[in-house]
């Protein structure tokens, strides 16, 4: 039965993962089917596992509607193209989402104890075989309509994506479900934090603003944003840090990447993933050690 509660927290969802999805699709490439960071992975196996069947039209919703919207206005392809591959690519994230689930209650994670090493293990693991699994559904969807040129290196970025943002934004959900405390909407909370998101946002843009093609050898840059990632752990929540990463990843693209030619941006593009997952694992493990 479909009671308010429930329906309100499946638009809550689909919105979020409207926006998550979008932020993944400025990153894809080969015909628009992969992406190298995944944010959305993250989000659809954490919430599928934390409620099941009960978030599933939100999940499946939010997904298939900001990849389809993107594929009819920003991909030249056919609209049966479109929408046939939207249907594989949201078919592999139901996929995913439900090996995820299946293997987690099968070998007792506890995902929300991740830092003790049998869990810690057991999360990498099922994510690895998750996405790879998952990935032989969307990789024959691009088989289909665009033959078999470039067919590994799609399957190769499909598999990294989604497991970087497993990696990333499940964690922080999954923490942020069991351990953050409640929102308080109370007027204080809510100007620190809207004072925090300006800063972040205004430190970011200054930061790709300044540093041309460099960002990756300007250290000074690069402790600003761990700092900001400490703060936001410390002072805030798991939350912030998901708030963080979706900031930084969105003006990335516009400010930063979008001028490089394409080798050297996927170079540029790899090693600041690398250098998001580092931060963004560093300010949960940090926290999770000294705190939890």
């Amino acid at each position: 039965m479909l009671t308010n509660k429930i329906l309100h927290r499946n638009i809550i969802i689909g919105i979020i993962m409207l926006i998550t999805t979008s932020v993944g699709l400025l990153y894809t490439a080969y015909y628009g089917a992969v992406a190298a960071f995944w944010p959305a992975a993250g989000f659809y196996v954490a919430v599928y596992y934390i409620y099941k069947k009960e978030v599933l039209p939100g999940l499946l919703a939010g997904i298939f509607f900001a990849i389809i919207t993107w594929r009819i206005f920003g991909a030249s392809e056919p609209l049966y193209y479109s929408l046939l591959l939207a249907i594989f690519f949201v078919a592999s994230n139901f996929v995913e989402m439900l090996i995820f689930a299946y293997l987690v209650d099968k070998f007792k994670i506890k995902l929300h104890k991740l830092t003790i090493l049998k869990n810690g293990i057991g999360f990498v693991s099922i994510a690895i075989i998750s996405v790879i699994v998952a990935g032989f559904i969307s990789t024959y969807g691009v088989w289909i309509f665009y033959g078999s040129e470039n067919l590994f290196e799609v399957y190769v970025r499909w598999i990294v994506g989604n497991f970087l943002g497993i990696l990333v934004f499940g964690s922080l959900v999954i923490d942020s479900y069991y351990k953050d405390t409640k929102l308080n909407n109370g007027l204080p909370n809510v100007l620190k934090s809207t004072i925090y998101i300006t800063v972040f946002i205004v430190i970011v843009y200054f930061i790709f603003e300044e540093s041309g093609n460099d960002f990756i050898t300007l250290e000074n840059f690069q402790i600003a944003i761990v700092i900001l990632y400490l703060i936001s752990a410390f002072v805030f929540s798991y939350r912030m840090i998901i708030i963080n990463n979706l900031i930084f990843l969105t003006m990335l693209f516009p400010l930063y990447l979008k001028s490089m030619p394409i080798a050297e941006f996927n170079l540029e593009f790899v090693m600041i993933s690398l250098y998001l997952v580092t931060i963004s694992c560093f300010a949960y493990i940090v926290k999770n050690i000294l705190i939890e």
